[in-house]
């Protein structure tokens, strides 16, 4: 089985540190969408969550927050960073953070939501099978997927353009790849939203998942839920 290299330890290592010296690493517009998207697309305050690749921890905390009845368990790669998150948010009872290879490790447990908050990007791509693999351990026939990516187009702009600003690894991630990866491993898409964060354009993409149980997904209506449905189309049309 193939691992995250030493290398990119390092390098993660290296980044979270410097940017954790220059105060770069608090929540940001990003965190703060995906935090309001999370609570769109029904992550609840009662919940068991994962998140894989919290960085500095910027996200854990603000979804710690909104946890009220739940706990979040947190994983990095950087051991650096972990060390310094379990320091400054030691005081938070229901967050807890762990420092882990996220495409080969299997945590205690299984979660309601499984968040990767702009990380799949700088897996490379012949491990995403195991990433996928590890998260379909961990997760209920009714958990919710959560992953926010880079934009691909946004990304190819940026390779084209200002390569400079970008990570050691930071690939394009078509929905296409990812629905397949994603379907092999018993998800499907259920939702994607894409939205503008730095650009005019579209630059982030917001997704969720789902186990794929189609027996769930595919229970017949009731015949009055049948008729209502037919009634609020009937009426919906003659306003457009």
């Amino acid at each position: 089985m193939e691992n995250i290299s030493q290398k990119s330890k390092d390098y993660y290592d290296q980044l979270w540190v410097e940017l954790e010296r220059k105060g770069l690493n608090k929540p940001n517009s990003r965190h703060y969408a995906i935090i309001s998207k999370l609570k769109k697309y029904g992550l609840r305050p009662d919940e068991q969550v994962i998140e894989l690749g919290c960085g500095a921890g910027a996200l854990s905390i603000l979804i710690s927050k909104y946890l009220t009845k739940g706990k979040i368990l947190a994983a990095d790669l950087s051991e650096e960073i972990i060390k310094l998150n379990q320091y400054k948010y030691k005081k938070v009872d229901n967050l807890e953070f762990l420092s882990q290879d996220i495409t080969k490790w299997t945590p205690p447990g299984l979660f309601d939501s499984i968040i990767l908050p702009d990380v799949i990007e700088h897996i490379p791509l012949e491990l995403h099978d195991q990433l996928w693999k590890s998260v379909n351990r961990i997760s209920k026939a009714d958990s919710k997927l959560f992953i926010n990516i880079p934009h691909p187009k946004a990304l190819e702009y940026l390779h084209e353009t200002n390569k400079d600003i970008l990570q050691e690894i930071d690939l394009p991630i078509s929905l296409k790849f990812l629905s397949e990866s994603l379907f092999s491993n018993n998800f499907y898409i259920e939702q994607v939203e894409s939205y503008s964060l730095g650009y005019t354009s579209e630059d982030y993409q917001f997704i969720v998942a789902r186990k794929n149980d189609y027996r769930k997904q595919y229970e017949k209506k009731s015949w009055m839920n049948k008729l209502k449905t037919h009634y609020y189309y009937k009426l919906s049309s003659r306003f457009f």
